[in-house]
């Protein structure tokens, strides 16, 4: 999904009421209001494959998106994207529009997209993955690229990683993506 990041007006004749009254009736009309970007933080960059020391992350600008009103009183950011492990989906330079799993606590469902964050060894890798379950009931968590050196699943059993050495947490749920115009 990509977002439209210019404010939408609606005509004159249907909008009579003030933007901040959006969706209220105001003297018979119900106003559509205005949509503004909100300018969501840039707090970080996800990157599959790319084992870093652990930092904390820092604003780097701002992306325009419309804030997802599903989670309005969620802590919602943006990631940037870099390289090709979701290039199916989410393209090299993009920016995932990210609500905090904490705040979020829902189940995984099928397709949903997650930032995981894998630990190993004082390492992290910060990456995007895709759910899906098995016929087993086992949850898996797929990159979607066309590069088979991002391929390898993570398989989640009854809350457990299975063949993996590292510690796996999901950290956001991606609500959306932003696509800078070049």
């Amino acid at each position: 999904m990509s977002y439209v990041t210019s404010a939408i007006f609606t005509h004159p004749k249907i909008n009579t009421c003030a933007p901040s009254t959006l969706g209220e009736d105001c003297g018979g009309e119900v106003s559509v209001g205005l949509i503004e970007p909100y300018h969501l933080p840039v707090v970080g960059v996800l990157q599959a494959g790319a084992w870093m020391e652990r930092v904390d992350p820092e604003k780097a600008g701002t992306v325009p998106v419309t804030l997802d009103q599903r989670y309005a009183k969620r802590h919602q950011y943006a990631l940037k994207v870099q390289g090709q492990s979701m290039n199916q989906l989410v393209q090299h330079g993009d920016y995932v529009h990210c609500v905090d799993w904490k705040e979020v606590a829902w189940e995984l469902e099928h397709e949903m997209i997650i930032v995981i964050q894998r630990c190993w060894q004082g390492l992290t890798e910060t990456t995007l993955k895709q759910v899906e379950a098995d016929e087993n009931g086992d949850v898996i968590l797929l990159s979607r690229s066309d590069d088979d050196q991002y391929r390898a699943p993570i398989t989640v059993r009854n809350g457990l990683i299975l063949n993996d050495d590292c510690e796996v947490t999901i950290q956001a749920l991606v609500v959306g993506h932003y696509q800078p115009y070049h």
